[in-house]
């Protein structure tokens, strides 16, 4: 049994800005900004960007693995975890 997600539907993708990085989905609508650390936290904030805006694609990767009944299903779901961890460390996509 599928639940209906209550969250704003992803890909979430950071956007950095002028004035911060924000957490943007299709369209380009604002869901949230990532406080911005000065000196040395700088690059971690950017971090936490990457890991919110991943959040939407961990989600589905979870649960692919979780649904998986067969081995092709549960390939499909390791390839999805990849990508997804992938995006939360700031890699590419």
């Amino acid at each position: 049994m599928t639940q209906e997600i209550k969250h704003t539907a992803g890909p979430w993708e950071i956007s950095k800005e002028q004035y911060g990085t924000f957490i943007r989905f299709e369209g380009g609508y604002f869901l949230a900004s990532v406080q911005e650390f000065a000196g040395d936290k700088k690059d971690q904030s950017v971090a936490n960007a990457h890991l919110i805006a991943s959040a939407p694609d961990l989600l589905e990767a979870c649960e692919a693995s979780h649904h998986a009944k067969s081995q092709a299903e549960l390939d499909s779901a390791v390839k999805l975890i990849e990508k997804a961890i992938a995006k939360a460390k700031g890699g590419a996509v």
